[in-house]
């Protein structure tokens, strides 16, 4: 019944009934634990694994996988590295395949890509998905010739790359502007491997091409394209515009994404920048007011960082931390010591310009 609350979106219902339950055992907190994880929900998962602790009930390898699913989700580095430390310690709990990828995915994503890799390379079994995983991890880094060594790599011991493989490669690829190697990737994954790119793989190729200014290239794959270019796609292209201030084909792109998504405001927001972009300020007024006659609103940016075990999670313009004065100072003074160094930068170019004279 927890599992069925959790799959169906009530997890309030599912944590009653967890609370109210006279006996648990170890599969009952993995319940709740893997429906946290899965829901977006990882500050309750992480609560929950504290309380199991506290009960007394040791983790298995569910319940670990789990709560490291939750500490990447809310880039909780102590907490990951305190299980991968209590894995080693525990002696019965052995490094299997998942419990790797599990690791490496946290690490990646609190920002410890070289640990990330130091487990890759030095602990336990490694199977097609762990290879994927750290090529993806290099990849949303934006560490490009690091994911395309470690692809020539896998090749060389035979392994066969899947779709995830390929796609982490175009990622790599399309964070790093490097356009003619997702060309050459997307070329062998078709011709060599037989594998039919789908539209996430057109999108990565648009996106390479869009963040290179190379825009008329990236529609000209879009026609090329053998379905409809989806969300992604047309994303991806927007972005692009956006970058190199196309506004005549950002527009374009905008509008096909208002299409598909006329509540999303990201979209709203993209078409209002492109026609003050073009001096249109009639246009990018009248896009806000569509906006908010539709009950559309912003939302707002949010990021969380962890410091001495705690994790402090800030909104855009929001002040309701009780370190708020002190932060938002610091601010102040970075901004200023950036002016500063930026206007010495500025004076050392134009001295050496006149001794170039």
């Amino acid at each position: 019944m927890i599992v069925a609350y959790l799959q169906n979106g009530a997890a309030d219902m599912a944590r009653h009934l967890f609370d109210k339950m006279p006996d648990r055992d170890v599969a009952s907190w993995n319940a709740m634990l893997s429906g946290y994880a899965q829901n977006g929900m990882p500050r309750d998962a992480i609560q929950l694994f504290r309380a199991m602790q506290i009960s007394k009930y040791r983790p298995n390898e569910i319940t670990l996988i789990s709560t490291l699913s939750a500490c990447s989700q809310l880039g909780c580095l102590s907490l990951g590295a305190w299980i991968h430390a209590y894995i080693i310690r525990s002696g019965d709990i052995s490094f299997t395949f998942t419990l790797i990828n599990s690791l490496i995915h946290m690490y990646a994503k609190c920002g410890r890509l070289d640990i990330a890799y130091d487990v890759f390379t030095g602990i336990g079994p490694r199977n097609l998905e762990t290879w994927n995983t750290m090529l993806t991890s290099f990849a949303i880094h934006g560490r490009g010739m690091c994911a395309l060594s470690l692809f020539c790599q896998m090749m060389k011991m035979g392994l066969m790359p899947d779709r995830i493989t390929f796609l982490a490669i175009l990622m790599a690829c399309s964070h790093c502007g490097m356009v003619d190697h997702a060309y050459k990737c997307f070329d062998c994954m078709c011709r060599v491997y037989g594998l039919k790119p789908q539209a996430e793989y057109y999108g990565c190729l648009v996106d390479v091409l869009s963040r290179s200014g190379l825009l008329l290239e990236a529609m000209m794959v879009m026609e090329e394209m053998p379905f409809e270019p989806d969300i992604s796609v047309w994303g991806a292209l927007l972005g692009g515009c956006l970058t190199h201030r196309n506004y005549k084909l950002g527009i374009r792109a905008a509008n096909h994404l208002l299409e598909r998504e006329p509540y999303e405001e990201s979209r709203y927001i993209a078409l209002s920048n492109l026609y003050a972009m073009a001096g249109k300020l009639e246009e990018a007024v009248k896009v806000r007011k569509v906006m908010r006659d539709a009950g559309i609103k912003q939302t707002s940016g949010s990021s969380s960082i962890e410091v001495d075990g705690f994790i402090h999670e800030f909104l855009s313009g929001d002040r309701s931390h009780y370190q708020s004065m002190e932060i938002y100072s610091m601010v102040e003074i970075i901004d200023r010591s950036l002016e500063l160094e930026s206007g010495r930068s500025l004076s050392n170019k134009e001295d050496y310009k006149i001794s170039r004279r």
